[in-house]
């Protein structure tokens, strides 16, 4: 994920953790997730949409009427640069070489989300959905889960989360099902997005503890570079 992203997760701490349900241990990190892999250029090609998502998702809070009803509304967006982002994230995380990626492949989709990564046309990107969580246990910025493969209504698809929101982004051909989820879809609207207000649970919440045990199960993995 974004190194920003990383350090507001850190807070005022020296660094944080990252962990799995798969195996135990985890990687010590003081800002990002991925390998540094991108040039100069390449860094720059990503840097103003990546600025916008981060702000976004800074930005972002649910009011109690759309906790209510369960959808927000948001006018004036720039859709764009967050379905770039998306694929940013997917893409170099397909391509890390970290222990934590392994289970992410993007398949056919990979030189797509490579050319909307550095500009190519918005087109090519695949369906994007984005929800946000409400929970009351910890703050909006304690947590983030890295990409990982899920089903998501009958579909194959990626999903990650930055603090308050879910990604889910389809990695086959068929319109999402039910059709209602398909009005969703970032790619459709270019300026406004509405998404559905996600409830966390006890679910969540196990998962979020069995992530943590298993990271204190064995001594830390090398520091990441």
């Amino acid at each position: 994920m974004p190194a920003a992203l990383g350090r507001d997760l850190r807070g005022n701490g020296s660094n944080f953790w990252i962990g799995t349900t798969e195996r135990p241990g985890r990687t010590v990190s003081q800002s990002g997730v991925f390998d540094q892999f991108l040039c100069e250029t390449h860094e720059r090609a990503i840097h103003d949409y990546e600025e916008y998502a981060i702000q976004f998702t800074r930005a972002f809070e649910l009011s109690e009427a759309e906790v209510k009803v369960r959808t927000f509304r948001r006018d004036g967006t720039d859709n764009e640069s967050l379905i770039r982002f998306v694929c940013s994230v997917l893409w170099r995380y397909h391509h890390s070489t970290r222990e934590e990626t392994e289970d992410v492949d993007l398949g056919e989709w990979e030189p797509n989300l490579r050319d909307v990564t550095f500009g190519g046309s918005i087109y090519q990107a695949p369906d994007v959905l984005m929800r946000a969580i409400h929970q009351t246990l910890l703050p909006k910025d304690a947590f983030m889960m890295t990409p990982a493969p899920v089903e998501q209504w009958g579909r194959r698809s990626l999903q990650f989360t930055v603090p308050g929101l879910i990604f889910n982004i389809k990695l086959d051909h068929e319109d999402w099902v039910p059709a209602a989820v398909q009005s969703f879809v970032l790619n459709q609207t270019p300026s406004w997005l509405i998404g559905a207000v996600v409830f966390w649970g006890e679910n969540e919440w196990r998962t979020m503890k069995q992530a943590g045990a298993r990271m204190q199960e064995l001594t830390p993995r090398p520091r990441p570079r």
